[in-house]
């Protein structure tokens, strides 16, 4: 029996330091990482009785569990995985040892030197190692463990009890149990133990230490207990709880990348703002897969033409060194700034900040700009603005755009016989009559005082003029009640149409213009295209 718990000493140490070594670096540990690896397979050989020449053997079965090791070693792997390992190499030894006609027992045969170098390598990490035997009486304290349990010497000297180890750790209060359920929490224990429970048990220690502990079941009914230190990683898990938490009651979206632009974090407001569901633990989604979900869910006011483009277009916009704000309107009518803030370590967080009243602010502010507050007008900038458009369009497809050029008739006696309050009335008038008579597609506006403007497009000269009559008819049908007396209001209206002579959108306004000042001097409340004007030779002039 002896010679088996040696070997499994051994066994353990070699496995464990190795794959501490490449876990947490050698600087971690006394000896380098290396000696490592290549000495305790070796050991683990000699003390199972191999012969010389099958060292190698040993190294090679030594060598593929460290191996195994490396290829596990992550942030996720915690000790259990060092202990599956020790027991392979348990295992694998007296394996080689009965190919080669090695006796089982020939471990007891090496030096106490020997053994009490392996014990004072084993000393040496920092994860608590308790070996029982069957009976569940220490075989093997290593010095972590009399640490952290409080155990003297001199009584793991002479290898106490599982029951007795726990009761220490008890009464050192060590472990927060309460005096009065002591009792049922060891025999509890001791029983698991016993029924080769080998689940993972963490608890907290009254110190605020937490231990995470691993039971393996060895061969011959004996166990071995391995007690990691992992508060450093609780605490770090809890204040990422906390800090989840906080994210998740905020009302603006964070979304974190990790540097192959995985999605490692996603709060509420990110899952409420794109209907998405919760990340499952462990899931790992790329940006990609959630910008293709989005584009094709409805989500977003104007869906993406080309989702794979669209998709495209956002990773390069992701992956920019200083990305600048993207604003992005949703079928809810929320407008959403999007902000991409790239850490150093190559991590970045998308920010998704819900500015509908901003931008509807900004909207507002935008029409208050463009529009005119007496009539509703658009204003004349904002006039220029649109029908540059429509002129691009009308040479690009060379299609019929007209101009009505209109002006309130004896608009100065107005304002001089009743006063600028009834003049800013028939402006006002003007504008709602103008409003109702024109298309969807027309262009109303007013250009300055009492003049007023109508870019109407896919429109002849001729269709133009009718158009312009019957608004004039309009105009005169509908007069300005003041008290009890009713103020007539005529209009004299110009038309002209775009040609593929004028050089500009200023052309086309000239020549309407000029259409005006002859209906002006017609006589008012008419008609005057820019055709007839030219038929009668009249020059241009500045309408009264």
């Amino acid at each position: 029996m002896t010679g088996h718990i040696h070997t499994c000493i051994v066994a353990i140490a070699g496995t464990a330091l190795a794959g501490a070594a490449m876990l947490f670096g050698a600087s971690h540990l006394p000896l380098p990482a290396p000696e490592l690896i290549l000495f305790f397979p070796v050991i683990v050989a000699a003390r199972a009785g191999i012969a010389p020449g099958y060292c190698s053997g040993a190294v090679a079965v030594g060598t593929a569990v460290v191996g195994v090791t490396g290829a596990m070693a992550s942030p996720a792997m915690d000790w259990s995985g060092l202990v599956v390992l020790a027991c392979a190499t348990l295992v694998a030894v007296p394996l080689i040892g009965r190919r080669t006609g090695a006796k089982e027992n020939a471990l007891a045969e090496t030096s106490p030197q020997e053994l009490i170098a392996l014990r004072a390598a084993f000393d040496q990490i920092d994860v608590g190692v308790l070996l029982l035997d069957s009976q569940l009486r220490a075989q093997f304290i290593n010095r972590a463990m009399r640490n952290r349990g409080q155990i003297p010497d001199e009584i793991a000297a002479r290898r106490p009890t599982l029951g007795e180890i726990m009761q220490i750790g008890c009464e050192a209060g060590i472990t927060p149990v309460p005096r009065d359920q002591q009792s049922d929490y060891l025999a509890r224990r001791i029983a698991q133990i016993q029924a080769g429970d080998t689940s993972p048990h963490q608890f907290r220690m009254s110190d605020g230490q937490v231990a995470h502990v691993e039971c393996a079941v060895l061969p011959g009914g004996g166990r071995v207990m391995v007690y990691t230190n992992i508060t450093d990683v609780v605490r770090r898990n809890e204040e990422l709880e906390i800090l989840r938490s906080a994210l998740n009651q905020i009302d603006h979206g964070v979304l974190l990348l990790n540097r192959n632009l995985q999605i490692v974090f996603m709060n509420r407001a990110v899952r409420q703002m794109g209907h998405l569901r919760p990340l499952v633990p462990g899931e790992r989604p790329f940006f990609s897969d959630l910008l293709r979900q989005m584009a094709v869910s409805g989500v977003y006011a104007s869906a993406p033409d080309n989702t794979e483009a669209y998709v495209a277009s956002r990773l390069a916009w992701v992956q920019e060194d200083n990305p600048a704000p993207l604003h992005v309107r949703m079928t809810d009518g929320k407008t959403l700034c999007v902000r991409c803030v790239i850490l150093r370590n190559g991590t970045r967080v998308i920010l998704y900040t819900d500015e509908t009243e901003t931008m509807q602010q900004v909207d507002k502010l935008e029409e208050l700009a463009s529009q005119d507050s007496m009539t509703g007008l658009h204003n004349r900038r904002r006039f220029l603005e649109l029908a540059e458009s429509e002129w691009s369009r009308h040479r690009r497809h060379q299609r019929p755009l007209s101009l009505l050029m209109l002006d309130i008739d004896h608009f100065k006696l107005v304002n001089d016989n009743f006063g600028h309050d009834v003049g800013d009335r028939l402006i006002s008038q003007l504008g709602a009559i103008c409003s109702d008579q024109k298309r969807q597609s027309d262009i109303a506006a007013r250009f300055g005082g009492e003049e007023f403007v109508l870019l109407l497009p896919e429109t002849s000269l001729s269709d133009a003029a009718i158009f312009a009559d019957r608004l004039r008819t309009a105009i005169a049908n509908q007069p300005l009640a003041i008290g009890e007396y009713h103020l007539d209001m005529t209009v004299s209206i110009g038309v002209a149409e775009a040609t593929p002579e004028m050089a500009d959108l200023s052309v086309l306004i000239k020549r309407a213009d000029t259409a005006l000042y002859a209906a002006k001097r017609g006589g008012r409340n008419r008609v005057c295209t820019i055709t007839e004007v030219e038929s009668a030779g009249v020059a241009p002039a500045s309408a009264a």
